[in-house]
């Protein structure tokens, strides 16, 4: 049974004090994709998995939007935990799957 009342909403959500503010907007408080973008958003992980690549899609420009109608402002990256699976033509889905950690198969008895 779900708690009703005031007082439960409160105890369900996560505590604010936990949780960092990510500084996606620019210095004017706008949220941009180009040069002028956030350090937050810029080194966030949403930004660089859905942006990953689309500096070869052949849209005439090397990373250019056409819905915002301007180019990406960071390209060329790699991606140190997450490997692409699956980019539909339109790019609409997208999978990833984390990488193996390099020394997970590392064996114990190697070291002695």
């Amino acid at each position: 049974m779900l708690a009703r009342g005031p007082r439960a909403a409160k105890h369900q959500r996560p505590p604010t004090h936990s949780m960092a503010p990510l500084d996606a907007q620019d210095k004017h408080g706008a949220y941009r994709i180009d040069a002028g973008m956030g350090e937050g958003l810029r080194n966030s992980l949403v930004y660089k998995l859905s942006f990953y690549r689309f500096w070869d899609m052949p849209t005439g420009r090397k990373g250019f939007d056409r819905v915002r109608q301007t180019t990406i402002g960071y390209q060329d990256f790699e991606l140190e935990y997450f490997e692409e699976v699956l980019t539909t033509s339109n790019w609409m889905v997208r999978v990833y799957k984390r990488k193996k950690a390099p020394n997970a198969d590392f064996a114990m008895e190697n070291v002695l």
